[in-house]
């Protein structure tokens, strides 16, 4: 009786063995697991959720324009407006309304500085981009950069032209608003609007006026490059 209690409880003692042997495998390969899961979770590249990952991408500098043909096929090139920023011998950076726009400049890039003889720094200019690549073609400075205290931006053997905001257009005279103030002009027995001023509503805006030898008034036009 005592041999085969013995032989019980060694039995017994034999399969607790085999059982605590097997859960600890079993943690083993559980713990295994986990720090085989967590290497490769390690291991996994970050993605970038930075929303200014993707600054670089190219941009259709067309959103930037204003020029009425921007999209006509049969154009080589648009127009943009907006302050300089800064220059290099590769590229401009414009600040148009806040935003900071960098355009590569073509290999055969011209500036035409119209007679303005200080910096473009901080003023604003027109850029004519290609259609094709988008590529910065020339830069001149605007006519309101290159205006004097009158508004003048060009003088002539036979008068001169101004550009300034429209205060108002009378039958025989027209007022316009200009760095040193308001300044009226008798309109010419001839005077003319061309046809952009008389499709367009431009009480308040920004026009330029031909003004001929005997001070008068003898042409007004409008642009949407002087509105910028």
């Amino acid at each position: 009786m005592k041999l085969f209690q013995k032989k019980s409880i060694l039995t017994m003692m034999m399969s607790l063995g085999l059982v605590l042997t097997a859960c600890g495998n079993q943690a083993g390969s559980s713990a295994s697991d986990d720090n085989a899961s967590q290497t490769q979770t390690n291991s996994q590249p970050v993605k970038n959720s930075d929303s200014n990952s993707d600054k670089g991408a190219s941009k259709d500098l067309k959103q930037y324009s204003k020029d009425p043909d921007k999209n006509d096929p049969s154009e080589g090139d648009f127009d943009i407006v907006g302050k300089l920023v800064s220059e290099t011998d590769g590229e401009l950076i414009l600040n148009i309304k806040g935003d900071k726009i960098t355009i590569q400049k073509k290999s055969s890039f011209d500036k035409d500085m119209k007679g303005f003889k200080r910096d473009l720094k901080g003023k604003m200019v027109d850029v004519e981009i290609s259609t094709k690549n988008q590529k910065a073609e020339s830069l001149k400075p605007t006519r309101q950069t290159r205006a004097d205290q009158d508004g003048v931006f060009k003088k002539e053997d036979d008068g001169k032209k101004l550009v300034g905001k429209l205060v108002s257009d009378k039958k025989n005279e027209i007022t316009v608003h200009v760095k040193s103030g308001d300044k009226t002009y008798q309109k010419s027995e001839d005077f003319e609007m061309d046809k952009s001023a008389k499709k367009d509503k431009i009480n308040g805006k920004v026009v330029q006026l031909d003004i001929d030898e005997h001070g008068k008034a003898e042409k007004l036009k409008y642009s949407w490059a002087d509105q910028a």
